[in-house]
């Protein structure tokens, strides 16, 4: 055995480099020692915080375990051993240490505390924030256990108690930052978002390059709408602390946030434009476009820092990619999204939406159907499961999601009618009545009311209520039907009990369309007046002088919001067609587009008559007329395309790449209107290909006519 000072000058010495950093030459004198020495508590000691520090936990605690056996009750000893246990999440056996030392020191404060830590990182809360209380009832002078108090009681959502707890530690210490940032924590828990953001500024006036609070005081600015304000602090952390995911992530919220406010302002919007309110869209579209690249940005790097950070991140960017219309990219993000949590429902739904427009609608069917699986309730998940059944021609169960619809409060609220009668269920309707009533837009109350003769076939009497524009054309052309125009409160004969049943318009179909043979085989089943129809027609042929008379409409009258915008061209579009100087064109385009005919003339020199004599919004049966005294109708999918198949015109309607689901797909023909013809993008946004076939088919068109009428 070597003599007691050579084992002490050993020690000293290996204490020296192990204080200076040299673990192994440490370790090497360390051994030496106990290779003569065996039972040296401190060698024992000594070694296993060299071996934690060196990553190798398991032999250091069983190290000084053994300089344990050797000395009992040192408290070093306990302390390191009950903090290597913590770290190497062995909270229980690190609870049983603390307790040890509590037995052998019963006032020591820092024992108690070190309980708390140990049972607060445990998840014990109770028991933490009992041993820092015991802690602080020994010495109340430690500012630093009642800030670990005060985060224990915010965890257990004791708010005053946790105030108190902060307060107290700020007595004690007026620069204690993290008291500060636990009581901004607190305050923002509580709703209380000023207090909370003038604590985190307290915290930054101590500690001015805390990334972390800066993210804090970021998070209250954002749920405050602050936006620009919380903005501003996300890039003062990154500033600090370039690589922490969640303050990238935190500024691709806010502008997604920012992104979906504007989305709703204009999905809200009326559609009717000035020349001041157009340049406000374009102005809007333009920020858009910005969030949207900046929502990809910031998403993109918190990413890039943690690749598997949030499903909810990964989510949000591919809504991102999905409006900027990278639909790959988008459904890329929506599988991360679902990879990371398998049970996130949303992500689910837009991965059906993004194949949806990829034209991949098995794959589409699949998705809606797993994201109604996790969240049967959401009207969305079955609207779109709904549109890709109808697409698909799976009527049957398409029109049964299609009442769906009727769950959702932003429709309700736009169409709901209160009637006493039961809902028609497609039960026989011998000897009894129904009544109708018209919901959504003129187009699909159009579109539904072929439906009319087939169900006035079933029931004994057929009441219709009906808005007032479409009165005069519904009255005209279905007999021995009761229209009765809707208003605030019911007419009383629609009251009537004597009537059995009542149905929206829309939901006619899941009972009188089940197939692609059940639909309605007339080629026309609305009627304009006749009288009205000669005066336009006389009119525009004076006008014309011999043209064909084309009517012309190019956008959707919902063109703010996104489906609008897809299904929408603009009229610099439509130049080389309006170029044919065998026709003339008459404006059938729904509200004020004065200013912007003024300008396509100024800038293309082509003129597209507008009949002032006509106002759509207000009298749909001089629309009609209108449309009747025409020899051919071009547009895209909007009421025009739909009265002018009601009325068995010519009709040409042109189609984004994925159409709404009542125009099928894949076929140049519809089964709603036999007298329309569909041309269609051959890829998303390419309008140019399907202008280039509807001026071949025009000039066709107009061969054909004046082959069969030389003479005009």
């Amino acid at each position: 055995m070597m003599p007691d000072t050579t084992v002490r000058s050993d020690l000293q010495s290996a204490i020296a480099l192990h204080q200076s950093g040299q673990l192994k030459e440490a370790a090497t004198i360390y051994k030496q020692v106990l290779d003569t020495d065996p039972a040296n508590g401190d060698a024992l000691h000594l070694l296993g915080l060299v071996s934690h520090q060196s990553g190798q936990s398991t032999t250091a605690i069983a190290l000084i375990k053994r300089a344990l056996v050797v000395s009992p009750d040192h408290p070093d000893f306990l302390r390191n051993l009950a903090n290597i246990l913590r770290e190497s999440g062995k909270f229980e056996e690190a609870i049983q240490v603390c307790r040890r030392i509590i037995e052998l020191q019963p006032r020591s404060a820092e024992g108690y505390y070190e309980l708390g830590v140990n049972f607060q990182i445990a998840g014990q809360l109770q028991q933490a924030a009992l041993a820092y209380q015991k802690s602080i009832d020994i010495y109340p002078d430690d500012s630093k256990v009642h800030v670990y108090l005060a985060a224990v009681l915010l965890k257990l959502k004791k708010f005053g108690k946790a105030i108190d707890a902060c307060q107290k530690a700020i007595q004690i210490s007026s620069e204690n930052f993290l008291a500060y940032n636990i009581l901004g924590n607190i305050y923002k828990e509580q709703g209380k978002l000023e207090e909370a953001i003038q604590a985190y500024r307290q915290v930054l006036s101590i500690q001015p390059k805390l990334a972390e609070t800066y993210s804090n005081l970021g998070d209250v600015f954002r749920e405050s709408n602050r936006f620009d304000e919380a903005i501003q602090v996300y890039l003062q952390a990154i500033e600090i602390k370039p690589n922490i995911a969640q303050v990238h992530a935190s500024i691709g919220f806010v502008f997604y946030q920012k992104l979906v406010e504007l989305d709703d302002v204009l999905d809200g919007s009326n559609t009717q434009n000035d020349n001041s309110e157009f340049h406000g869209k374009v102005s809007d579209s333009l920020k858009v476009t910005s969030y949207l690249e900046k929502v990809i940005q910031y998403y993109q790097q918190a990413l890039e820092i943690n690749p598997v950070y949030s499903a909810e991140v990964c989510n949000n960017l591919g809504v991102a990619y999905a409006k900027m219309k990278r639909f790959e990219e988008a459904i890329q993000q929506y599988n991360k999204a679902i990879g990371i949590d398998a049970k996130y429902d949303e992500a689910y739904g837009n991965l059906g939406q993004a194949l949806h427009e990829q034209k991949r609608l098995e794959e589409a069917i699949s998705a809606y159907q797993k994201a109604i699986d996790i969240g049967p309730e959401c009207t969305q998940y079955h609207r779109g499961y709904g549109d890709s059944l109808l697409l698909t021609g799976n009527w049957k169960q398409g029109w049964k999601e299609y009442e769906w619809r009727w769950k959702n409060d932003k429709f309700l609220a736009g169409n709901e009618r209160i009637f006493p009668h039961l809902t028609w269920d497609g039960s026989s309707l011998d000897n009894t009545s129904i009544l109708v009533w018209l919901e959504q837009g003129a187009g699909d109350q159009i579109m539904f009311a072929s439906l009319l003769p087939k169900l006035q076939q079933q029931a004994e009497q057929t009441f219709v209520e009906i808005e007032y524009r479409l009165y005069p054309i519904f009255r005209r052309s279905f007999h021995n039907i009761r229209f009765l125009i809707a208003r605030t409160r019911p007419h009383p004969q629609l009251l009537d009990e004597s009537i059995g049943y009542q149905s929206p318009i829309g939901s006619l179909a899941q009972w009188l369309l089940p197939d692609e043979e059940s639909f309605p085989k007339y080629y026309a089943y609305l009627k304009a007046c006749q009288k009205k129809t000669k005066k336009f027609r006389k009119k525009y042929q004076q006008l014309a002088n011999g043209k064909l008379l084309i009517g012309i409409s190019w956008k959707s009258t919902k063109s703010n919001n996104d489906f609008g915008k897809l299904k929408s061209t603009s009229l610099i579009q439509w130049t080389s067609l309006l170029n044919q100087k065998d026709c003339f064109f008459v404006n059938l385009q729904y509200g004020d587009v004065k200013s912007e005919l003024d300008e396509f003339s100024k800038e293309a020199g082509i003129l597209i008559y507008q009949d002032e004599e006509v106002d759509s919004l207000q009298s749909l049966d001089d629309f009609a007329a209108q449309v009747a005294a025409l020899d051919l109708i071009i547009s895209t999918s909007n009421t025009a395309v739909h009265m002018a198949g009601a009325l068995g015109k010519p009709v040409w309607t042109l189609l984004r790449h994925v159409p709404g689901w009542r125009w099928h797909l894949d076929r140049s023909d519809t089964l709603w209107y036999p007298s329309m013809t569909l041309f269609r993008q051959s890829a998303s946004g390419d309008w140019e290909s399907v202008f280039e076939r509807v001026q071949t088919a025009l000039k066709r068109f107009i061969e054909d006519k004046f082959n069969k009428n030389p003479n005009g």
